[in-house]
């Protein structure tokens, strides 16, 4: 069933939580991989934005459990396989301010550090244009004044601290790894 467009609140103010990678079983279920830390808040939302095929549109969850891909996802608006498979990737977004209640002082999501400012405090690197998800940690890429980017380790030894009221980020920089690119 494709999404029947709505009037959505302003995209600034959501926050994506998944994407669907698959459908699952015959009546209409889907695997989410899950872009929150929070798997147990993101089971307890009872309804979701969807973007997908430049629409916007609302699901409201049947059953949301854990499986090893990620999170399987079953709503009241899709109810066949053809349908699941019709919704590969579609994007689930929660309101932004749902989204921050569940976080601590000292915790942020990701998407948080795009565009922070990286630096020693004697020099800055660049700026921070995406996260990946490494094997192990995070990975910062990091666009440099000249353009190239570098990826950096971000764990706790390399990343003392985090400012994101004034965009920045305070490294560790190993020697030469900014000068890899």
């Amino acid at each position: 069933m494709p999404l029947e467009p709505i009037s959505v609140p302003n995209p600034d103010e959501l926050r994506r939580v998944g994407i669907v990678v698959r459908a699952h079983g015959i009546r209409g279920a889907m695997v989410f991989k899950i872009e929150s830390d929070f798997p147990e808040w993101v089971r307890q939302q009872k309804s979701f934005w969807v973007f997908h095929h430049e629409t916007w549109g609302q699901w409201q969850r049947s059953s949301v459990s854990l499986n090893r891909e990620g999170m399987l996802l079953t709503v009241k608006e899709i109810t066949s396989r053809d349908e699941a498979e019709a919704q590969i990737g579609a994007q689930l977004y929660v309101p932004e301010a749902e989204a921050r209640k569940v976080l601590d002082e000292d915790t942020f999501f990701n998407s948080d550090l795009v565009g922070c400012t990286v630096g020693d405090g004697q020099k800055s690197y660049g700026k921070v244009v995406s996260v990946l998800d490494g094997p192990a940690h995070p990975i910062l890429e990091i666009k440099k004044p000249n353009g190239k980017t570098f990826l950096f380790p971000f764990t706790k030894t390399l990343v003392p601290h985090i400012d994101l009221a004034q965009n920045w980020i305070q490294v560790d920089m190993p020697e030469g790894l900014d000068e890899l690119t």
